[in-house]
């Protein structure tokens, strides 16, 4: 969070509503478009992109954060996932925000700790301030823990 927070200048120069926050480490096609339609017709402030995998036990998708999502498409828990389970539900690291809402959370994050996480954001917002939106992502997943899974 630290890094978005020196870099702000972005949500303040720019008159954009969303802001799209995406990862490098993780491989898959996405169209943001039609992931943006989801977000807005949710009428939430923050939604997360994640995937059900069937490989949760593989060294690729362990301590990255496993997701626990109701019938009507709300995060209810983001925790670790230990690999214990084949199947679960994890989170893509990819994250919209209305900007306005994004704004109002930097602003909390600065009193709270700049050693914050953007997941340590989104826990908070879900426990906290309000539902989170999980957008389901079917397509193919592929995660990189290091750089010599790269190689």
């Amino acid at each position: 969070m630290n890094n978005i927070i020196e870099n702000d200048w972005f949500l303040y120069d720019n008159n954009v509503k969303y802001i799209l926050v995406c990862p490098v480490n993780y491989l898959m096609h996405v169209d943001y478009n039609e992931i943006m339609k989801e977000h807005i017709a949710s009428k939430r402030k923050v939604s997360i992109l994640v995937s059900d995998i069937n490989n949760a036990d593989d060294s690729s998708f362990m301590h990255c954060d496993k997701v626990t999502v109701d019938p009507i498409g709300d995060v209810q828990k983001i925790e670790d996932n230990d690999g214990k389970e084949k199947i679960a539900t994890v989170s893509l690291e990819t994250y919209i925000f209305n900007c306005d809402f994004l704004r109002d959370c930097l602003a909390k994050v600065r009193g709270i700790s700049s050693l914050f996480s953007i997941t340590d954001m989104i826990k908070y917002i879900g426990s906290y301030v309000e539902k989170v939106n999980a957008i389901k992502f079917a397509g193919y997943v592929r995660r990189f823990a290091s750089f010599k899974e790269l190689l």
